[in-house]
């Protein structure tokens, strides 16, 4: 493909937001607009195509507030509810294409999209039309429209999710822990969005240390480093005065050049 991709992190928060419901704020600063998060999505942007990385509750927000009336794909990199359960928001998008949306995830995803949202493949009682496509996809080497990637497994301690490397750039939402295999696959990364909303937390289970992200940003030589899956714990400005200067919160909007 020609010309750049733009990714922007649409959302950058943990599954509860900040603040979450009843207005708790946790220990991050209201009076910082970098501290209010939306659920953790990403949208890429090429010259033939747009590709969004999960449909959060907030995907009508995002999808208002970028302007986006048209989407190639959506990765889903895992059935988590914060991740999918803003998928009847984008009902509308594909009415107005004319036809479903290609949707692409792991074996175990697809399944369980089609188990908790059979309707939007199906359509029913013949006054809902389908809107979404399935598309069983296996790790390595894939392509949306203009945009090539490599798609790598990732551990979040109760499934797999899927990860994205796109050129110099990657996105790894979601895991606690990287085989071998994703770590060769990040080998080169020069900008590297990543999950870190275990923080500081004792002992890992679904998400990853900041410990375990940094020696791995550390060791792979990653030149810029974005956490995403912030919690409310996370407050930007403590993040930013504790971070090596190639480590840095990512923030609602943050758009990145791949």
């Amino acid at each position: 493909m020609t010309g750049k991709i733009k990714a922007t992190i649409m959302g950058c928060g943990a599954s509860l937001g900040v603040p979450a419901a009843g207005n708790f704020w946790g220990d991050c600063n209201p009076d910082n607009p970098k501290n209010l998060r939306t659920r953790s999505s990403l949208l890429l942007q090429s010259e033939q195509a747009n590709i969004l990385v999960d449909s959060t509750v907030d995907v009508r927000q995002h999808m208002n507030t970028y302007d986006i009336k048209r989407l190639d794909g959506i990765i889903y990199s895992h059935a988590h509810s914060d991740h999918i359960n803003g998928m009847d928001d984008l009902r509308v998008i594909s009415y107005v294409m004319e036809h479903p949306i290609e949707i692409y995830g792991d074996h175990n995803t697809i399944s369980e999209l089609h188990r908790r949202f059979d309707y939007v493949f199906h359509g029913g009682h013949n006054v809902y039309r389908p809107f979404l496509k399935s598309n069983v996809i296996d790790y390595g080497p894939h392509r949306i429209g203009d945009i090539r990637m490599d798609l790598f497994k990732q551990d979040h301690g109760t499934c797999d999710t899927t990860g994205i490397r796109i050129n110099d750039f990657a996105y790894s939402v979601d895991m606690v822990d990287l085989d071998e295999t994703a770590l060769k696959t990040l080998k080169g990364v020069k900008t590297w969005v990543v999950d870190a909303a275990g923080y500081k937390r004792e002992k890992a289970s679904t998400h990853a240390l900041l410990d375990d992200v940094l020696k791995w940003s550390h060791d792979l030589q990653v030149e810029q480093t974005y956490l995403v899956v912030l919690t409310g714990l996370m407050d930007y400005d403590v993040l930013c005065n504790e971070l090596p200067d190639n480590v840095r919160p990512a923030y609602d909007g943050l758009v990145l050049e791949i």
